[in-house]
């Protein structure tokens, strides 16, 4: 009876063990792909804004007031909160941070809003630095980004962080 005891005591303490492994792994799979979704909705936003600025011309840096769509400026040193630029098509667009929400315009500033970030996405801050916009200059035109954020999960423990940095170059031969 004593060795029957201890033999399903050993048991059930494998077996709660092995119940704690597997809901650890659960949760751990929920923070997996909660990330994974976060992570895709972020690419799409990047991929479709870096094409557009790679395909751009007349890169401006500045303020929330947007800038001149015909001049070009360089912004280096903590960089601007929104980049303007014409499109292949001679269409002006405008990124930006709305709250926490990745923008774009197009057209004039603030007209044509689309969010390019998903609503489970916070992003915290958003960064452009633009060097050798000048037409005719001697570099080609270089655009950073440089986007901070985390995910919008309902609970806590999921709220994952990230830092991007992309560097882009026009295509268009500027030198």
């Amino acid at each position: 009876m004593v060795e029957l005891l201890v033999a399903m005591s050993i048991f059930l303490v494998a077996v709660i063990v092995g119940v704690g492994v597997v809901l650890a792994v659960v949760n751990y799979n929920k923070r997996v792909q909660g990330m994974t979704a976060v992570m895709n909705n972020l690419n799409f936003a990047l991929e479709s804004m870096s094409r557009d600025i790679r395909t751009g011309t007349r890169y401006y840096c500045g303020t929330r007031t947007g800038g001149n769509i015909t001049a070009t400026r360089d912004c280096t040193a903590t960089g601007n909160p929104v980049l303007s630029f014409t499109d292949e098509d001679g269409v002006g667009r405008y990124n930006y941070l709305s709250g926490e929400t990745l923008m774009e315009s197009t057209g004039s500033y603030g007209n044509n809003e689309m969010p390019l970030s998903g609503s489970d996405i916070a992003i915290d801050s958003l960064i452009f630095r633009v060097v050798g916009s000048a037409l005719a200059g001697i570099q080609q035109p270089l655009v950073e980004i440089l986007l901070a954020g985390h995910s919008l999960e309902s609970n806590d423990d999921l709220e994952e962080s990230f830092e991007i940095q992309m560097t882009l170059t026009q295509r268009q031969f500027d030198v």
